[in-house]
């Protein structure tokens, strides 16, 4: 029987257990620390058009360690010769410092006063394989000496690394991999390490201050910031999806008009309307996936007591204050950086090289690093189509900015997703997948089915990535392939703990509250972000929106901010919707269920309810504001047919311009109309027995299809009384998927071994989109894509013949079928 955690603060039990952050400071250095320095850049590639940068990174902070520990405590090592490479003119930062001095070992005098070399001289091993052992013989003495006069030790990586900070030894994915994992235990797990490795999705550098045990005393910050700061990007989508819409934080809400609720903004964006939506869109993911970190484009040091975030998130410096170390910067002498006619991406700043060339390698090694994660997806088709599109990409001699800029944030998703799979499994004390981390994790040995309503549930939690502006989600293309991999290992970490006696409903939803809960603080640290609320009040001016007073919080910030609450507090009885939202909670604080966190399934089931009650009223002669409340979103964007007939430029929204008091402008013409039809289709459904809206394809005899393609063709959407609205439409990207459910995700159908069939079958001209909860009634004939890859756009099936649909079985990808056993694989 597994014991119950003593869950705090959405579910979550302990406190930090990893304090890693992203920071343009030094760590706190006490005089008796051990410092072991590394670079991992091979001779071939130190130029500064691929990996140099990571040697002026390696000097620069030799420069400001140099003399604050024992003379003999300090040792650095390095695959390239740096004090032959280094010659002159090293610069580092934006003040281009010149850290070309320091290639050598220092003095130091003695009590005799007497000058002797200390021993940080640069020790020089061309060979990966004997780099690495030399290294970890190294640590083995460091950690040995830590161990016995309990002194902290500093790691410092200069090179290829993983989020998880793994060391590549000369090339990504290689052979010569040391794993975090195996760094510790070369270190053992009683000792103070703190290990620095370069950020990989912005400028700065990733610090650790527990990589082996937590840190000695209480940190400032709580586990919720630091988690908030290292799940980066995830969940970017949602964030940029309610900054742009009328739940963004700085708008006044009450101040808004009826159509600005439903579309923020005029219907057609000007050029510099549309560039300053871009830049809000760029910053938020890019301080997402910055970490929260400052100046997340400028790889320099920042000496600045306000910025130091080792003050905010570890504690006090206990040693030499950040002064100490500005003074030392400043005395190193002013280099020229030299002229380079490449330009470099704007998205990515000065950061990895600050050159096209440069930081065109480091996208090729986030993209070789991911291709070393996940070992059991890669050898099925769809891993190596994958592949195959990031080689043809890099080979590309025209990429472009957007196309990098896809390509980063995609990679940057899928690694961060690796971490929060991991730290989900830490923080809530689950079962390890095979006793591995999510990146080394092989799920080609457990069946789907097993594990699918955690999957489901899981989903509906983590968005799909955020592309930048200008690239639209795209089914066929191959680099957007949605590889979840880390939502199935949690799936599979909640079987193991099921498995194990555990109650897996209770743990199911602590882990969805832990989720929200990051996603809730992220939100709050983006409002309080400067820059970003810079960029959105500009934004909002722009288009003429009203701007929230700053000590005022809209509703749907509320709403955000405790949501993790009233998850928690939900009586059992409580209908749950399909965004995993209370119903009660949101018809309390969103009754116009307007925007993109408002479940759509309520506010339809509400008005439902309202028509069934309103049976004696006057249809045919009330006015607009009798029936304005009868009118959902969905039905608005449904009666487009039956409006005033709009412009070519403006056919992408349902509101005209921003309304002056007195004018009749478009908007108010669409939704007079729309209120208009409505009414009148009340009154038909009345005047012909009445009992409400009927849904589409539910009519049972000749009439009622026949009216059916009436209404069909003016392009209403009709809704059924009896059936039960109140759960969300799925989502083409979260699919809602029960327990007891034969839908599969394609790319896990491999694993299925259960020889449960369907047991409901649709016409073969079906639409994709759906009226009931199953997935498998929307499941397409197997037949008619016989030969064809998963990404190949399908051909119309031909209908059956009259009352002669023969029986098939689900229908399984075709490169996913060899996995198939049982009834089903005789059947293929």
């Amino acid at each position: 029987m597994v014991g119950k955690s003593t869950l705090a603060g959405g579910g979550v039990a302990g406190g930090v257990r990893n304090a890693s952050f992203v920071t343009h400071t030094i760590p706190d250095i006490s005089g008796e620390s051990s410092i072991v320095g590394l670079c991992t850049v091979p001779h071939r590639r130190a130029g500064m058009d691929d990996l140099g940068w990571h040697i002026a990174d390696f000097l620069a902070f030799k420069a400001l360690f140099r003399g604050e520990t024992h003379h003999k405590g300090q040792f650095w090592l390095a695959q390239c010769d740096v004090p032959n490479i280094a010659t002159a003119n090293c610069v580092h930062g934006s003040d281009c410092r010149d850290v070309s001095g320091v290639r050598f070992a220092s003095l130091y005098k003695n009590q005799l006063g007497v000058s002797n070399h200390r021993t940080d001289h640069i020790d020089f091993h061309a060979s990966p394989q004997m780099l690495m052992s030399e290294f970890i013989k190294i640590l083995s003495h460091t950690s040995e000496l830590a161990r016995t006069h309990g002194k902290p030790l500093i790691i410092l990586v200069c090179g290829p690394a993983s989020v998880e900070q793994d060391i590549f030894f000369g090339e990504t994915g290689g052979s010569t991999h040391l794993k975090s994992d195996s760094l510790r235990r070369v270190l053992g797990e009683d000792i103070q390490v703190t290990v620095i490795t370069p950020a990989l999705f912005s400028a700065g550098w990733q610090v650790n201050p527990s990589f082996c045990r937590p840190t000695a005393g209480s940190l400032r910050a709580d586990r919720t910031e630091f988690l908030a700061k290292q799940f980066g990007g995830v969940f970017a989508k949602e964030h940029v999806g309610r900054f742009l819409e009328s739940t963004c934080p700085f708008v006044d809400y009450d101040q808004l008009s009826e159509g600005d609720k439903v579309w923020l903004g005029p219907p057609m964006l000007s050029a510099s309307q549309k560039q300053l939506q871009g830049d809000l869109k760029v910053k938020i993911h890019s301080t997402l996936a910055g970490r929260f970190s400052g100046r997340h484009g400028d790889h320099s040091f920042d000496f600045e007591v306000e910025n130091d975030d080792w003050e905010k998130l570890v504690g006090p410096r206990q040693h030499k204050p950040l002064s100490h170390y500005r003074k030392k910067w400043e005395e190193l002498p002013v280099g020229t950086r030299a002229a380079s006619d490449e330009q470099k991406f704007d998205f990515l700043g000065n950061a990895f090289g600050g050159n096209c060339s440069s930081q065109l390698n480091h996208l090729r090694h986030l993209a070789n690093d991911s291709l070393s994660s996940w070992p059991g997806i890669w050898g099925l088709p769809i891993g190596r189509q994958s592949k195959t599109a990031f080689a043809m990409l890099f080979k590309d001699p025209n990429i472009d900015s957007s196309g990098c800029h896809e390509l980063f944030n995609i990679l940057e998703h899928r690694a961060t997703m690796a971490v929060l799979a991991d730290m989900t499994v830490t923080y809530l004390d689950l079962p390890m997948p095979s006793n591995q981390r999510c990146r080394d994790w092989n799920d080609r040995g457990f069946n789907f089915r097993d594990y699918a309503s955690q999957h489901a549930e899981i989903t509906k939690c983590i968005p799909s990535v955020h592309l930048p502006p200008g690239i639209n989600e795209n089914r066929l293309r191959l680099v957007q392939n949605c590889l979840d991999v880390p939502i199935s290992y949690l799936a599979v970490a909640l079987h193991h703990y099921a498995e194990r006696g555990g109650d897996l409903k209770p743990m199911i939803k602590r882990t969805c509250d832990f989720l929200k809960g990051i996603k809730s603080h992220q939100d709050s640290l983006l409002r309080k972000d400067p820059e970003v609320k810079q960029m959105c009040l500009s934004w909002l001016t722009s288009i003429s929106m009203p701007i929230r007073r700053s000590h005022e919080a809209s509703p749907a910030t509320k709403q955000i901010e405790s949501s993790a609450q009233a998850v928690s507090s939900r009586s059992p009885g409580t209908r749950i919707e399909a965004t995993g939202t209370s119903s009660t909670a949101w018809s309390s604080t969103h009754p116009t269920g307007i925007g993109s966190f408002a479940p759509q399934g309520t506010q339809q089931a509400q008005e439902i309810r309202e028509i069934q009650k309103e049976t004696k009223a006057e249809p045919a002669s009330s006015s607009s504001r009798q029936f304005a409340n009868l009118i959902s979103t969905t039905e608005l964007a449904g009666s487009k047919k039956s409006m005033p007939i709009a412009t070519g430029t403006e056919k992408k929204t349902l509101r005209g311009t921003s309304a002056k008091p007195g004018q009749d402008t478009l908007l108010q013409k669409r939704i007079e109309a729309a209120i208009r039809e409505a009414g009148r289709r009340w009154a038909e459904e009345q005047a012909n027995g009445g009992g409400g809206f009927l849904k589409k394809d539910e009519r049972k005899n000749g009439t009622e299809k026949s009216h059916q393609k009436d209404e069909a063709a003016k392009g209403m959407s009709i809704d059924h009384p009896e059936k039960d609205t109140s759960a969300a439409q799925p989502s083409v990207n979260q699919p809602i998927l029960s327990a007891n459910s034969n839908w599969v995700a394609p790319h896990l159908r491999h694993t299925v071994q259960d020889t449960t069939k369907p047991t409901e079958k649709k016409p073969l001209g079906m639409s994709s989109f759906r009226t009931s909860s199953s997935i498998m009634d929307s499941m397409p004939n197997p037949s008619a894509y016989t030969g064809l890859s998963a990404f190949t756009p399908h051909p119309t099936p031909q209908p059956a013949e009259e009352n002669a649909e023969p029986e098939r079985p689900p229908f399984i990808p075709p490169h996913l079928r060899h996995k198939v056993t049982g009834a089903r694989k005789e059947a293929w």
